[in-house]
């Protein structure tokens, strides 16, 4: 329990805190961003399997997200995306925090994104 020793006020921010991500609003992001990612994999992998994911389809559709230049938030929200669908339906998760190329990606794209910030300027 991860509640142990903390306080009354400190169980209440937490609780309220995590129960955010699944309100009705971040709920029903998540779900179109699910319905985006699953014609789009319906599309470019007829013949796999959508669930449960896998590394490599992940990779493939952050890289076409990224090269139709997509927003720099794009990468780690498929990520967020990936983590709570596995959580939702106790699916097993692969290892996207520990992969290099998912990190990189998701890393790679924000610092383009600074970089175009400072030349815009």
């Amino acid at each position: 329990d991860g509640f142990s020793g903390l306080t009354l006020g400190a169980q209440n921010t937490f609780m309220a805190l995590l129960w955010q991500q699944y309100a009705v609003s971040t709920l029903r992001g998540q779900r179109q961003r699910m319905e985006t990612w699953m014609q789009w994999h319906k599309q470019n992998i007829p013949d796999g399997e959508f669930f449960p994911f896998q590394v490599h389809t992940i990779i493939e559709y952050m890289t076409y997200r990224i090269d139709n230049k997509c927003g720099h938030t794009v990468p780690s929200t498929i990520l967020y995306t990936v983590k709570l669908a596995c959580r939702l339906f106790e699916m097993e998760c692969p290892d996207v925090d520990g992969n290099m190329l998912i990190q990189g990606a998701v890393a790679g794209h924000m610092r383009a994104r600074e970089a175009w910030t400072k030349t815009a300027g």
